[in-house]
């Protein structure tokens, strides 16, 4: 199951940023033209198997989603995050490959979130 943009909660992300809807579309902003990127980070470190930097990658990454979403993407993050601080390899591919289909399952979510601030 996907999550829905109710999950991403318009009133929460608008108190978040006092009302500033300007400062929220930034956000916004700034989250698509980078979360790509960071999942193709947490790849690489876990290519790499270099868990201290894999957990603060995913660590980061979640501070991000949080800001707006909840649910299944943040506890996605939150597995990779642990796996590697466990420097468990099979584990954090296994957490990976998940989050990696949440996001996949979640990108109308994430449609949602950016057509919201147009």
């Amino acid at each position: 199951m996907t999550e829905s943009f109710s999950q991403v909660n318009r009133r929460a992300l608008l108190q978040r940023v006092d009302g500033d809807l300007e400062l929220l579309k930034e956000l916004v902003e700034i989250f698509f033209s980078t979360y790509k990127a960071n999942i193709d980070n947490l790849k690489d470190l876990l290519e790499s198997k270099d868990f201290l930097a894999l957990e603060q990658a995913a660590h980061s990454f979640k501070g991000t989603l949080q800001t707006f979403f909840n649910g299944k993407l943040i506890e996605g993050i939150y597995k990779i995050e642990l796996s590697a601080r466990e420097q468990d390899l099979e584990s954090s591919r296994s957490a990976l490959a998940e989050f990696i289909q949440i996001v996949a399952l979640s990108s109308e979510t994430l449609n949602d979130l950016h057509q919201y601030i147009e």
